[in-house]
């Protein structure tokens, strides 16, 4: 068991209480950094982002300390680590020189596909083996310190070799790495399973206890989830208290990541927080922790009933390898055809067999049914939150499109963006149902699909000074720079017209007809917001021509105004007139020599 990282504990930064980065409450977040001594930020919001995501990132970075809580390591996984997401990951927190960074004790992908979800682990000693080297990998690859987090779990894989506690011991033992305890999840998992929590903490080296997680969370079919979206419980501020009555801290953070109440309500949890952080002067003595409070009625009796599947159920005598428990159980959360054929019964149908027999096992208790309820509600949000429109228009069925969309494009990329880039292409092949009443779903998704390319696009440029052309000379040795982050975009309904009338009215759905329209969709520079222009046929032929890269003004003067008509006046002048409006929209972001290299797009 090594030491080294107690020792390399007692330099990190103490950086007290602190609230998470979240875009819906960035605003308030800065304007009371008085009451908020800390950032944490999830790093996969950010890599491969710019536009405003990115700036809010450095903007927090300018006004607070920050610390990195991922969500995708998968450190417990059997697929190889992704040192594609680590190189990234490592080249963001030295870039904001964070003083140490954390991920989940987990699985939550196999065979190349992820769930976005953080999946239980069999406690067992093949894990404790496979996840000790791969902590001692991703620490010594990053180079700063690593924390590893207990998570709430509704369900106990089997083959269990050991309790819970002591399987997060031993890998925090022989790995070496600092703990980052959520006092929230050892109370869900405690009223869940029927187990003391002060009991529990009993089993943990605290002693490496680097950051604590408050949350609060929600009851789901007899049983609490860990949400992050509801207040915090008494209980959980009494093992807070506890805790800190042991060990000294280096930082606290309160963890809200949905259902935001007012902010006023942020700011009294944070001093209920803090309050509890000095009164115990974040540094405890030795001392025993006190008896735990009564679990909630919602526990009474699940104890018993898992107490008695475990004498009696014959499923798990084998031991399971570690990488077939992963690609099994990943199949069933993210494959809805075995969902329905496994769980048929509950809903009025014969069910299918269901192989292997220890999955059977899973099926028939209430866990695996609880985290494909939490997977299918992530992903609707997820969605969602990458097509308003479409889910604004679709109302109460939305659910349905997304449970529906993921049959047909079933989830596989790590970046959860991606997770909805076809939705087009769903509505347009196996989405039929919708577009008999809403035709014009196709284009909205792909409109809103362009919006987001271009509002997050990684890709940076400035305006470049403009040049009063005065000769034809000039117009033949200068070309247009068009904007990087723009995409040109033809579709077949007035698009931006049905967002604008939906943003006018929550209720009404618009009455739209069939017409063809070409959009512009950028960032306007300088700044961060997204911009829509619709172009004439001659103006996108134009801006299409000129992000080429190889067409001098004359050049394309000329050729754009050879498809004006006659009625259209003095065709130079016309395109002089239209290259000065793109100009002054932010299409055209300057000139340049001819000769030059022009930057890659959006």
């Amino acid at each position: 068991m090594g030491d080294n990282f107690l020792a390399s504990k007692r330099s990190l930064p103490v950086l007290g209480v602190g609230l998470g980065l979240r875009s819906e409450i960035a605003g308030e977040t800065f304007a009371n950094s008085e009451s908020i001594d800390w950032l944490e930020f999830t790093p996969e919001n950010y890599l491969g982002f710019g536009g405003l995501t990115r700036s809010r990132l450095e903007a927090a970075a300018a006004a607070f300390p920050l610390a990195s809580h991922g969500v995708s390591l998968s450190v417990g996984g059997t697929d190889p680590l992704d040192m594609t997401y680590l190189k990234s990951l490592k080249e963001l927190l030295d870039r904001f020189d964070v003083p140490w960074w954390s991920d989940h004790l987990c699985f939550s992908s196999a065979n190349g596909r992820s769930t976005h979800d953080l999946l239980p682990l069999p406690w067992t000693k093949e894990a404790v083996d496979h996840i000790v080297l791969r902590a001692r990998q991703v620490q010594e690859f990053v180079g700063r310190p690593f924390l590893l987090e207990n998570i709430s779990f509704y369900m106990e894989m089997p083959c269990a070799q050991m309790s819970e506690a002591q399987f997060f011991a031993e890998i925090l033992e022989k790995a070496d790495c600092g703990m980052l305890l959520d006092v929230n999840n050892v109370y869900v998992n405690s009223v869940n399973h029927g187990f003391d929590p002060v009991e529990y903490l009993k089993q943990l080296p605290l002693e490496r206890v680097v950051q604590i997680h408050v949350a609060g969370h929600l009851v789901h079919d007899r049983q609490i989830i860990d949400t992050h979206g509801a207040s915090i419980v008494e209980p959980v501020y009494q093992l807070l208290a506890d805790v800190l009555k042991r060990v000294k801290v280096k930082a606290i953070l309160l963890e809200r990541d949905q259902n935001f109440p007012a902010f006023d309500e942020l700011l009294a949890e944070l001093a209920t927080i803090r309050k509890i952080a000095d009164e115990t002067s974040l540094i405890g003595q030795s001392v025993e922790l006190p008896q735990a409070c009564p679990p909630v009625e919602i526990a009474v009796g699940r104890a018993k009933r898992q107490r008695s599947k475990k004498k009696t159920s014959s499923a798990t005598k084998r031991e399971i390898p570690l990488k077939e428990l992963e690609s099994e159980f990943c199949d069933l959360l993210l494959d809805r055809k075995k969902q329905a054929r496994h769980f048929g019964r509950r809903k009025g149908s014969a069910a299918g067999p269901i192989r292997p027999a220890w999955l059977r096992a899973l099926v028939d208790g209430q866990g695996a049914a609880t985290y494909i309820w939490l997977l299918n509600s992530n992903q609707e949000n997820l969605v969602g939150n990458l097509y308003p429109l479409c889910r604004n228009i679709l109302g109460r069925s939305w659910h349905r499109v997304v449970d529906d969309y993921f049959v047909h494009f079933p989830p596989g990329n790590l970046n959860f963006r991606d997770f909805g880039e076809n939705l087009a292409q769903y509505f347009v092949s196996a989405g039929r149902q919708w577009t008999k009443t809403y035709p014009f779903l196709p284009a909205l998704a792909q409109f809103e699909w362009a919006k987001v390319l271009v509002n997050d696009s990684p890709v940076e440029s400035a305006l470049t000074e403009t040049i009063a052309f005065t000769s034809r000379e000039q117009l033949s040795s200068f070309r247009p720079l068009v904007n990087p982050i723009l995409l040109l975009r033809h579709f077949d309904y007035p698009v931006h017209e049905i967002a604008r009338q939906l943003g006018n009215s929550c209720c009404q759905v618009p009455q739209v007809v069939p017409e063809e329209t070409i959009l512009a969709i950028y960032r306007e520079l300088p700044g961060l917001q997204t911009r829509v222009c619709q172009l004439s046929p001659v103006g996108a032929s134009l801006i299409t021509r000129a992000q080429q890269g190889t067409s001098s003004y004359m050049e394309l003067l000329e050729s754009a105004g050879e498809k004006l008509g006659a009625a259209d006046g003095n065709p130079f002048l016309v395109m002089l007139e239209l290259l000065d409006t793109l100009r002054q929209l932010g299409v055209l972001v300057g000139s340049e020599p001819i000769g030059r290299t022009i930057s890659a797009t959006a």
